[in-house]
């Protein structure tokens, strides 16, 4: 099966919740009722369309082509990828956040022997 079909199937069966939830929870109603919330929930839209179903997308797309450890070792990437997004805009990056990084991309190291 294609890599997309196996990510929409997924997100197309679960994400539904996530509408029920916002509904039953009254998030539509705070949502109109602050500034930026429609603004809030299209963020959430973006991050949920481009970061977790292009993620899960990629995913399989590499587990399909490649072996299961790096597949999977890659997904450790993504806090790397974060705190270089913060940097670029103009987070504060600490030691934690330095030491996390260095802990990950060593692990990475020691999987990859």
């Amino acid at each position: 099966m294609h890599p997309a079909g196996i990510a929409s199937a997924a997100f197309v069966l679960t994400g539904w919740m996530f509408v029920i939830g916002l509904w039953q929870s009254e998030g539509w109603q705070a949502a109109r009722q602050q500034p930026d919330g429609i603004k809030g929930l299209g963020y959430i839209l973006y991050l949920a369309a481009l970061g977790t179903v292009g993620g899960s997308i990629l995913y399989f797309w590499l587990l399909q082509r490649t072996s299961a450890i790096f597949a999977t070792s890659v997904t450790y990437l993504l806090p790397v990828a974060a705190i270089l997004l913060g940097a670029f805009d103009g987070e504060t990056i600490g030691a934690v956040d330095l030491g996390g990084t260095a802990i990950i991309l060593t692990g990475l190291y020691i999987a990859r022997k």
